[in-house]
Formats: C-alpha cells, structure tokens, sequence
C-alpha cells in the first residue's frame, strides 16, 4: 500500500558518537530529519474489508465489508517505528454491530485490514507499472521519448 522507498527517505543508519567505533547495524533506525513529523498521504483506499478483534476466541469480531480509508497520516518515531494514523468510512450491518462498535468507543482495539480481492499495488505515482522503470520526466519535454 505504501511505497518501501519512504523507510530509506526517513531513516538512516545509526551515525557513532565521537570517540565510538563505527558498528555493523544494517538497520535504519535513525530519525533523518527529527523535527519533521505529522507527513499526509493524500489518498483514499475503498473496498477494504475491517475486521474488529473483539474477545479471545474471535467469535465476537465485527467484520465490516466495503471500508474507505481516508485522512492518512505517518509519524515518525526514533528506533525505526512509524505510528499510522487513518480514518475508515464503514457501515455496520446491524444493531448488534452497532453496538459493539459504540461501547468500545475511545478505547484501543486490534483490527485487521484485507485490501480488496482485485488490488493492485498503484506505486507511488499512482500507477500499477513499477515505479523504477517510470520516467521522472514523463509529460515533459525533456521525457526519453520527446528526443
């Protein structure tokens, strides 16, 4: 859903502090610009199916089909974590749904997000053709195909 090349644009390895060895970390994990945060992905997913972990044993979940995902927003955390944010639009089928979904209002709860059968990873231009063979200059003048 999202791009792998973001991690590389926000982390970079760990840098040694003076008078340390550098160590072999192959992880990225430090914040590149500590003081950019709140970043938007303006999207909107549709079609996705939300499933609402309620309880131990999985009899209670709430399954809401055809969810929208909007107002998508990443924050950055050092150590490599990145916090999600989003907004789904859904419908519960019925009163029961309802109501399980209202008393667990404000409260924290695991939920599972299935694309829709049909996805197709768009890329980050928005295309389903692999972004690395695309032309930066595609549209322009100075595309490979306008020489």
């Amino acid at each position: 859903m999202f791009d792998p090349a973001l991690r590389g644009m926000l982390y970079r390895r760990p840098l040694p502090k003076p008078g340390e060895l550098e160590m072999e970390h192959d992880g990225l994990t430090e914040l590149r610009f500590p003081f950019m945060r709140n970043l938007v992905w303006d999207r909107n997913y549709e079609g996705y199916l939300l499933r609402l972990h309620i309880g131990a044993t999985g009899a209670e979940d709430v399954l809401l089909a055809e969810c929208g995902l909007k107002d998508i927003r990443f924050t950055t955390q050092e150590g490599g974590s990145v916090g999600v944010h989003f907004k789904i639009i859904a419908h519960p089928k019925d009163e029961v749904d309802h109501g399980k979904i209202a008393t667990r209002l404000q409260q924290e709860i695991g939920i599972t997000l299935t694309p829709p059968d049909n996805y197709v990873d768009p890329g980050l231009f928005g295309h389903a053709q692999d972004d690395d063979d695309r032309d930066p200059f595609e549209g322009s003048d100075l595309a490979h195909e306008a020489h």
